[in-house]
């Protein structure tokens, strides 16, 4: 949204809704857009009070009352610079940049501290039916830190769902199975402390038993506290708030440009699919479940007419990807056609739930949006099936849900408490 120069920190907006609960607690004062606007005018209007002398005794007598006034909007107060000195700063910056003093680092104080988090990327995994994978964007030398992998922890337990399903005989069977998060955190098999990584793209790493080109090992920086491993579970779990571990994805071997990532999830991560796969059966509750890709690869899509006797899967919905400003722009006499824009397909921004209306005989449609908006001239290209949430087969009853687990030779003992 603006220009971001060389070393300085990316923050995005996660909208005031994020801190909902936290402004209920008159104790905590995170200040809002609303603040920072006010506390803009504020340090403007005493700036041109004081015509810039910010370090006459008029002047922090003044900034010492205006702090006083504010102080009954604690949100405000924490917005506003604590001394007069540091009003011509945060004039020049803005009061919300003035806020992070460390906004911008060094290029010595990253080569120091930082990590780099782009040597891999996503994409289609070489594993059959893998989904998605984590590809080397450059060259690696065994022994580089592929990807620095910060973690949250987590109690096992508070991954379990437990619910009861009614069956047509009339008997209810309850049941306790682990979320999907289950499968994309580290932990041990006697530990219920369950690790979760949320660096960029480090989940997409698959699994190889045999020859991984990929190991895990604790990080060696300050962000990674060695002295948790003397704590138990329960000591960390009660007491910390904050992340404080830290894995490190590092290079077993030498690793191309476009190569996989790989590393071993361990024994008994295998043991457990090769189990699962070994034994699995559809579930009853999920025999007329069709996947979107399945439904993407037919040539023709059927209208909401034709839908009344042969019904898509409860699980998928259609949506067309439509640019409406260039539709409109273009369109005669309010009649709206379709049309193909530069980067359509490559924005979800551009694709929207539809009702299929009709088909013509050179299979072009006609598509009415939830707005009641109608366009002609669709190609098969432009429409698609997608799931709803939560649907998908990774929501599935009674799938695979399994932790990847770190090695016994570097997970504490402290910490098997199973």
């Amino acid at each position: 949204s603006q220009h971001i120069q060389a070393g300085m920190e990316v923050f995005a907006d996660y909208g005031e809704g994020y801190f909902a609960d936290v402004l209920e607690n008159d104790w905590v004062h995170i200040p809002m857009s609303e603040d920072y606007e006010e506390s803009d005018n504020i340090v403007w209007r005493f700036w041109s009070t004081v015509h810039g002398q910010v370090d006459t005794s008029y002047a922090k007598l003044l900034w010492t009352f205006i702090r006083q006034l504010a102080a009954h909007n604690g949100r405000l107060l924490a917005a506003l610079p604590s001394d007069a000195n540091d009003v011509p700063k945060a004039v020049k910056l803005g009061t919300a940049m003035f806020s992070v003093p460390n906004v911008v680092r060094t290029p010595e104080w990253l080569e120091k501290n930082g990590q780099c988090i782009d040597n891999i990327r996503p994409d289609q995994s070489t594993i059959e039916q893998a989904g998605r994978g984590a590809f080397a964007t450059r060259p690696l030398r065994m022994g580089d830190v592929i990807a620095p992998a910060p973690l949250l922890h987590i109690w096992r337990d508070d991954s379990l769902n437990e619910y009861e399903e009614d069956y047509d005989d009339g008997t209810v069977q309850p049941f306790h199975e682990y979320q999907l998060l289950l499968n994309y955190c580290f932990s041990h098999p006697r530990s219920s402390l369950l690790l979760y990584p949320y660096s960029p793209v480090v989940n997409y790493i698959n699994h190889d038993g045999k020859e991984p080109n990929a190991f895990i090992r604790w990080s060696d920086r300050n962000h990674h506290k060695f002295e948790w491993k003397n704590r138990t579970v329960e000591d960390i779990l009660l007491n910390e708030t904050h992340p404080g571990l830290m894995l490190e994805f590092v290079a077993a071997r030498d690793i191309d440009v476009g190569e996989e990532i790989f590393i071993n999830y361990g024994k008994g991560w295998e043991e457990a699919w090769n189990k699962y796969v070994k034994d699995w059966e559809p579930h009853p509750y999920d025999k007329n479940y069709v996947s979107p890709s399945t439904l993407n690869e037919h040539p023709t899509v059927l209208t909401s007419k034709e839908q009344e006797n042969y019904p898509y899967p409860e699980n998928v919905f259609i949506s067309c990807y439509v640019d409406f400003e260039a539709v409109v722009k273009h369109s005669r006499r309010h009649i709206y056609k379709w049309i193909e824009t530069e980067g359509l397909f490559d924005y979800q921004t551009y694709s929207h739930p539809c009702e299929i209306i009709s088909r013509d005989a050179l299979g072009f449609y006609t598509a009415k949006f939830d707005s009641g908006f109608i366009v002609h001239d669709l190609p098969r290209k432009a429409i698609e099936f997608s799931h709803h949430p939560y649907t998908s087969d990774q929501f599935m009853s009674h799938v695979f849900r399994h932790e990847m687990e770190i090695p016994d030779e570097i997970f504490p003992e402290k910490w098997m408490d199973k």
